[in-house]
């Protein structure tokens, strides 16, 4: 054995134990919203008009996957749930004043937050490109806005139950 390979060895086993965090669905959400992510984007700023049906179809699955793993956030197992997700002010705070002091299972604080920030960032995308869809084709269904009013308050009748009970 030489001097570098046993150094490797060393180096191997003092490290610590890998902890499986994100269960096959959280993966699969990852991964699937890459991909749906990706053929809306290539659709819409790479690609001509003709393939407007891949930019919707890769939109709203975008959409469709966050709203599953915000419900996912919620019954699904103790690792994907929100509430071990969502860090709180205090830990945000003591994660800005020093980055390495904890190690996190999962995302640390700011990408917690930035995870949230893409989702609600990936909704908004969805909702306003159906909308802009819909001005232009009065096939669609007229009451779209009606249902992102409806979807608006029910956001903000949990946002607010969270604030005053906390998290679920």
């Amino acid at each position: 054995m030489t001097y570098a390979s046993a150094e490797r060895s060393a180096a191997a086993s003092r490290r610590e134990p890998t902890v499986p965090v994100w269960d096959i669905w959280v993966r699969l959400f990852h991964w699937s919203l890459v991909l749906a992510m990706s053929a809306a984007a290539v659709s819409g700023f790479l690609l001509n008009a003709s393939w407007i049906t891949l930019h919707l179809v890769g939109g709203l699955t975008a959409a469709a996957l966050v709203m599953a793993r915000v419900i996912w956030g919620v019954f699904g197992p103790t690792h994907a749930r929100f509430r071990t997700f969502i860090p709180r002010p205090a830990a945000l705070l003591a994660h800005l004043r020093d980055p390495g002091a904890h190690r996190y299972l999962g995302h640390n604080p700011l990408g917690a937050l930035m995870v949230l920030a893409l989702m609600g960032m990936v909704l908004a995308l969805a909702l306003t490109g159906l909308d802009s869809y819909r001005r232009e084709h009065a096939s669609l269904t007229t009451n779209l806005r009606d249902r992102v009013d409806e979807l608006a308050r029910m956001i903000a009748l949990n946002a607010r139950s969270w604030a005053e009970f906390g998290y679920p």
